[in-house]
């Protein structure tokens, strides 16, 4: 997982082109999606960790690599849609 994300940090800062209007709009959508996400899925874990606290750190893991995941794939889509090898 570290793997990924360090790969998409040297995709990311290899493209050192400014952002357009399209571009800052795209961000701006994965910015939104994975805020709502969060917003969703953090009640959801509370909700779950109460009236189960028998698999408490279990669940808690399994939220935070959920929601890593979400945010991974929604950058990888971002990057593979606009980074263009010169």
């Amino acid at each position: 997982m570290i793997g990924v994300a360090i790969i998409i940090d040297t995709l990311s800062a290899l493209r050192r082109k400014k952002f357009d209007e399209y571009q800052i709009i795209a961000l701006e959508k994965i910015m939104l999606f994975n805020g709502s996400f969060l917003t969703i899925i953090f009640p959801l874990s509370l909700f779950i960790l109460i009236f189960v606290p028998r698999y408490f750190v279990e669940m808690v893991f399994f939220f935070i690599l959920f929601q890593w995941l979400c945010m991974i794939i929604t950058e990888i889509t971002y990057l593979l849609k606009n980074y263009k090898i010169d």
